[in-house]
This record gives C-alpha cells, sequence and structure tokens, in this order.
C-alpha cells in the first residue's frame, strides 16, 4: 500500500490552520496581545503534528511590530486535532539552550488581501505536499521549493530561526 495513502487520514494543512484559530488553549491560555506563528507540520515529537509558538508583540499604529520571544508552544495532533503537547518555553523550551531575541519586524510593503492571498497559496501548495512529509516520502521537488518560497513572503525573516528551532524536521525536508 502507498505510504502516502496511509496518511489520507490525516488533517490537511489547510484544516490545521483553520483548527488553530478556535482551539481552547489558544482561548483560554494565550494572552490577547500575544503574536501566534503559522501551524507548521513536524514528526519531530514522533506523532504527525503541528507545532505552534506564542510571544508577547508590542503593535503600535504607524510603528514596526515588535515581537518579544516566545514565551509558550504546543503541538496538536495531524489525525484528530487533539493537543499533544503544551509547555511554557520558560518550563520546557522547545530548543533547549536557545535564547531568542526580541525584534523590530519590517513593515510590510504588501497590503492585507496580497497577504490573505500569500496564506491562501500556502494552504494550496502545503494541502498537495504536507502528505508526503508525514508519509516520509522525498514529495515534489517543484512543490517543496514553491513552499520554500512561499514560507519565504509570509513569515518575516526576523523570525525564520524560531520556525527553523521549532520544526527543523519539516524546513531539513524542505531543503532536501
Amino acid at each position: 500500500m502507498d505510504r502516502i495513502a496511509l496518511h489520507a487520514d490525516l488533517l490537511s494543512y489547510s484544516e490545521a490552520r483553520r483548527r488553530l484559530l478556535t482551539m481552547g488553549i489558544v482561548m483560554s491560555d494565550v494572552p490577547i496581545e500575544s503574536a501566534v506563528s503559522l501551524p507548521l507540520p513536524t514528526n519531530r515529537w514522533s506523532i504527525p503534528g503541528y507545532a505552534v509558538f506564542a510571544g508577547p508583540a508590542l503593535r503600535i499604529p504607524g510603528e514596526a511590530p515588535i515581537q518579544a520571544a516566545p514565551d509558550r508552544w504546543w503541538v496538536y495532533g495531524a489525525r484528530g486535532g487533539h493537543l499533544l503537547i503544551y509547555a511554557l518555553q520558560a518550563v520546557q523550551s522547545f530548543v533547549p539552550g536557545e535564547l531568542f531575541s526580541d525584534v523590530t519586524l519590517n513593515n510590510s510593503s504588501r497590503t492585507i488581501d496580497e497577504m490573505r492571498e500569500d496564506l491562501a497559496v500556502l494552504d494550496r501548495l502545503m494541502d498537495g505536499l504536507v502528505p508526503a512529509f508525514f508519509a516520509g516520502a522525498a514529495g515534489e521537488l517543484d512543490r517543496r521549493r514553491a513552499v520554500s518560497e512561499t514560507l519565504s513572503l509570509v513569515i518575516p525573516s526576523q523570525l525564520t530561526p524560531r520556525y527553523r528551532a521549532l520544526v527543523p524536521d519539516f524546513f531539513a525536508w524542505l531543503e532536501a
């Protein structure tokens, strides 16, 4: 049987991103002023899941946003979307010994509509690629490159090290 077919019961990326917005943990434990990362797929904790981090953010109209180091992170299962891990960074770091500093994000020259379209493109690309990642298959090289390019559009460059630290397995797979 095809390894990718074995993973047909997993949440698509677009569904995982939608679920993140209504997760109980986000509603109850993540402060409203926090910036929440995009979910990214990972097999790092031996169960297919989507990993997320969040941290305080200062947003003042007309000024570049400032994002503090992540103060919490979690993983929810790709099967069913149930919470697998939730940790405060001070208790259990997703990268022991790594200290992230506050970063000032560049003001994007992209409009809100353009940013929404970028996320829609990411959803479509990831929906076609994530099953191969979870299955341990190579996936299409062109699609992996397109996902990398789209991630560079939707993730501010100052935050890329945080994403790479959270899901190194996914980035290594994308770049293989």
